[in-house]
């Protein structure tokens, strides 16, 4: 994927002024920079949902998936249900299930998701970022709500599942680049 000049601009503010550089394909990049310098319109604009004032991208993947920074699940549904809506058939429940376990929530499978913790939710939507079929995954602020030991046991399962895929992550602790192993791209 390759950024050329991006710039973005929300009533007269830049949050993002000529932006360039290249990510390779199943590179780990972690995207940091000071509060309000528009990381997360910069995966927006990556993920195709805004575009930019000006700049370009190219090479840019079909199948993607992401963690916004809102959870962005159904108080009324299940953990499993939330994750199958988004899987087609290929993944059964009893794969779910077991990608729940892996991040200590086997227990909560079947219960509603307002039932949840924030932090538990916030794992739910990792979970279902990373078992759909995708070629880059998005993560923005992805560990909020977690404990560091929590947070390693995700980044743990983040990795097992997503080796030569692309993931972009955008974090405010500066740990969490160290942790994942990933290369750094501050804006």
């Amino acid at each position: 994927m390759n950024l050329q000049n991006i710039e973005k601009s929300y009533d007269g503010k830049k949050v993002l002024n000529n932006v360039s550089f290249e990510l390779e394909n199943g590179g780990v990049y972690m995207i940091s920079g000071v509060s309000g310098r528009g990381k997360t319109t910069l995966l927006r604009i990556m993920m195709g949902l805004e575009k930019p004032d000006s700049g370009n991208i190219t090479d840019i993947p079909e199948k993607i998936s992401a963690v916004f920074q809102e959870d962005r699940l159904y108080n009324a549904f299940t953990p499993l249900v939330s994750i199958k809506a988004v899987c087609g058939r290929s993944v059964t429940p009893d794969d779910i299930r077991s990608h729940l376990a892996q991040v200590g929530l086997e227990e909560y499978a079947d219960k509603p998701v307002s039932q949840l913790s924030g932090g538990m939710k916030r794992r739910v939507s990792i979970v279902r970022a990373i078992i759909v079929d995708a070629d880059v995954i998005f993560l923005d602020e992805p560990f909020t709500g977690l404990d560091r030991d929590t947070k390693i046991k995700v980044i743990e399962y983040i990795a097992k599942y997503t080796s030569g895929k692309t993931l972009i992550c955008v974090s405010h602790d500066a740990e969490d680049a160290q942790l994942m192993n990933a290369k750094t791209v501050r804006i």
